[in-house]
């Protein structure tokens, strides 16, 4: 199972993009859409919507959030492993409640580029946000250890509540 959490809007084809993407490197997904109506770039929007609903979602649960300021940016892709499910997308915040709440969650920064779409762009097409779909070629399978490096001392924060400059 694969969620999907954004604030790309439904009226016109982004949302369209990214689920296009992820079933083209498998067609099998499941695919399910929590919102696609968080405020623009509104992250604590998002992580509090991720936050009321992840935990009942199955074991094996990949959720995607894209809710980001600085899509098409140099901003690292992320995944949170937490509570036997996997949290993918821009390291910007967006998961800190569900850090918080997960105490035993380990991050990790995506860095094999065998997982990206090839030539990715600076544009702000969804599809270009920092979520590669090669990284789930069969549902609920993340092998950390081949894709990324593990973040010990992430940072996560919400802007609008921490300095990161304190992290």
């Amino acid at each position: 199972m694969i969620t999907l959490l954004t604030d790309f809007g439904t009226a016109d084809y982004f949302v369209g993009a990214v689920k296009g993407a992820i079933l083209s490197v498998n067609p099998k997904a499941v695919i399910a859409d929590i919102t696609h109506e968080i405020p623009p770039q509104d992250i604590e929007a998002g992580a509090f919507t991720l936050l009321a609903c992840y935990n009942t979602f199955p074991a094996g649960t990949i959720h995607v959030a894209v809710v980001d300021p600085g899509v098409g940016s140099e901003r690292r892709p992320i995944v949170v492993s937490a509570n036997e499910q996997f949290f993918v997308g821009p390291d910007n915040g967006i998961f800190s409640y569900i850090c918080d709440r997960e105490a035993s969650h380990r991050t990790f920064h995506i860095t094999a580029e065998k997982y990206f779409r090839p030539s990715p762009s600076n544009s702000l097409l969804p599809y270009h946000a920092p979520v590669p779909p090669n990284l789930f070629p069969r549902p609920g399978l993340i092998r950390l250890c081949r894709v990324s490096t593990n973040v010990p001392n992430c940072c996560t924060w919400v802007p609008h509540l921490f300095d990161p400059r304190s992290c």
